[in-house]
């Protein structure tokens, strides 16, 4: 789509921020490094919509292969087209920027890394674009390309995305200049290069908006893979000294639009069971069947959390073979179909003589936070149990720790020594990462970045930092931030908060807002719960 629903993909949008205020402003060392962190936003930007784009690809040709009607082949012929198209943009693109570079000096190392040696160079931007015609040449392969984008569509579906495709020229607000002079005469190499990779990130958007409207015709899009989740799955967690090891390790595919069912019970013979020669076993589905038709009998339903899991306890004792079914609707069935996907698993018990150390929350130690760790010594007597390492102290009875490391980022291990009733030695060890707290991301209300209203914005009394993503709730306190308000046309306003308020100052500011404007929070300074400060950064668009 033409704003992407990713908050990351709207890096693009902050490029205009960006050289609104350059113009304005005079050149400095800070401005174009401001150039570089939003063309580096724009890149990661762009490798995401790429990755998606993949996937609806994937998902579109196996839709309309499975389909088999002449129209649905069609759309796969104009999914490829799409695709040859950015190809042959984003080429061409690229072949204006190192045009360019080369014209202005090429590259050289500068604190070990690569830069452009004349990234503040204004008159060879002017002269290859300006006036000899370069700029007038993108903005004829800009418009060349938005039509053959365009023409992969229906008539109906043009008018309704034609004005939403990305990859356009528009005409500048001042009538005196053509599009080529407003957007490179005096403009540095280092803010036409990062203008030049918006383009090509245009193309990629234009191929994702023509991708998805695509797959629609035939049903792509009724279950869409949008989290990936890796899983290593092993025999056993305890194994005999000597003994093979042995786990598969792969990537799996969720949607957020699925909210499945999980059964424990028994398989009936409808399901067929396969088994490899390594001794894997797979089970037939059983698809587009009523719900009274579940291939299991004795069905026993398990809690499921909101991403999709399920969670199997009970007391072990001896050995078991559990079996059971995911349940998940068929789209567009209206819920009178499901397909279902049976399981198998098994276990055995038995009666421990070592030690088992396991971390209750993962499998790293976090730096200023209290990480809960279980450990069992085995048969030692609990009276003559000695743990150390990861600044590691109980954490109440049952063998409960907690671990709260200080310090660097390492490798460090906790340390479990014991004796048994009989007196004979019982040790034990495992080696933990210990590593800082992720960054927490910035939010205004419940936005991380994108298009918002203005309303919206105005509505809100200041900014935080969270991050939902981490395991841990932790609590973080924004100590200062910088807001630059960007409109369409007139003067940047740079303004400074402290704390996470608003000040009148930015209140005032905010009550200018309009559509198209653009709003920038940088130097944003986060104090975390280990004693760090972090800076997180974003922009948001006025729709």
């Amino acid at each position: 789509m033409s704003i992407p629903k990713e908050p990351r993909q709207l890096m693009i949008n902050i490029m205009y921020l960006v050289l609104t205020a350059l113009l304005a402003l005079n050149v400095s060392a800070e401005i174009l490094n401001a150039f570089k962190t939003v063309e580096k936003g724009i890149k990661n930007s762009t490798e995401a919509v790429d990755a998606k784009n993949g996937l609806v690809y994937n998902s579109l040709v196996a839709a309309a292969k499975k389909d088999g009607r002449e129209e649905s082949l069609q759309l796969i012929t104009n999914a490829d087209q799409a695709r040859k198209y950015r190809e042959e943009f984003v080429e061409y693109i690229h072949e204006w920027k190192v045009k360019m570079i080369e014209a202005s000096g090429g590259v050289k190392m500068e604190k070990g890394h690569e830069v452009l040696a004349g990234k503040k160079d204004v008159e060879t931007t002017t002269n290859m674009f300006v006036e000899k015609g370069g700029g007038a040449e993108i903005e004829a392969k800009i418009n060349e390309y938005r039509g053959k984008f365009l023409a992969l569509l229906s008539e109906e579906d043009q008018a309704m995305l034609g004005d939403k495709l990305t990859l356009k020229a528009e005409k500048p607000e001042d009538p005196t200049m053509d599009w080529a002079a407003s957007k490179f005469r005096k403009v540095p190499v280092q803010a036409v290069h990062t203008i030049l990779t918006g383009l090509e990130a245009d193309a990629y958007n234009c191929e994702s908006t023509i991708l998805d409207q695509l797959s629609k015709k035939v049903g792509a899009e009724d279950v869409k893979v949008d989290q990936f989740e890796a899983f290593a799955v092993s025999e056993s967690k305890f194994l005999v000294t000597g003994k093979q090891y042995r786990a598969d390790i792969f990537l799996g595919a969720k949607s957020s639009q699925v909210r499945p069912e999980v059964f424990i019970g028994n398989l009936t013979s409808a399901v067929t069971r396969t088994e490899d020669s390594k001794g894997r076993v797979t089970f037939s589905r059983i698809e587009k069947v009523p719900a009274n038709q579940m291939p299991l009998t004795n069905a026993q339903p398990l809690e499921v959390t909101p991403d999709g899991r399920a969670s199997f306890e009970t007391v072990a004792s001896g050995s078991r073979k559990v079996q059971g079914v995911i349940k998940v609707e068929k789209p567009g069935s209206k819920g009178e179909l499901f397909d279902f996907y049976p399981f198998e698993f098994e276990y055995e018990t038995f009666n421990p003589g070592g030690v088992v150390i396991s971390p209750t929350a993962m499998n790293v130690l976090y730096i200023g936070v209290e990480n809960p760790i279980a450990i069992t010594a085995g048969n030692a007597n609990p009276s003559t149990v000695s743990v150390s390492g990861c600044g590691i102290k109980p954490g109440g009875s049952g063998g409960k720790y907690i671990a709260s490391p200080t310090g660097a980022p390492r490798l460090e291990s906790i340390n479990v020594s014991g004796k048994s009733n009989e007196g004979d030695p019982v040790s034990g060890q495992m080696e933990f990462r210990i590593s800082r707290i992720p960054d927490p991301y910035f939010y205004l209300g419940d936005k991380k970045a994108g298009g918002v209203s203005k309303e919206f914005v105005q509505g809100q009394a200041g900014i935080i930092a969270r991050n939902p993503d981490f395991v841990f709730d932790l609590k973080y306190q924004v100590m200062s931030f910088d807001m630059i308000y960007a409109p369409r046309s007139g003067p940047v306003i740079s303004t400074s908060g402290t704390g996470n308020r608003f000040s009148d100052e930015q209140k005032t500011v905010m009550s200018k807002l309009r559509g198209g404007d653009r709003l920038f929070f940088s130097n944003v300074k986060v104090k975390m719960p280990d004693g760090t400060t972090r800076e997180v950064n974003t922009s948001f668009t006025i729709i």
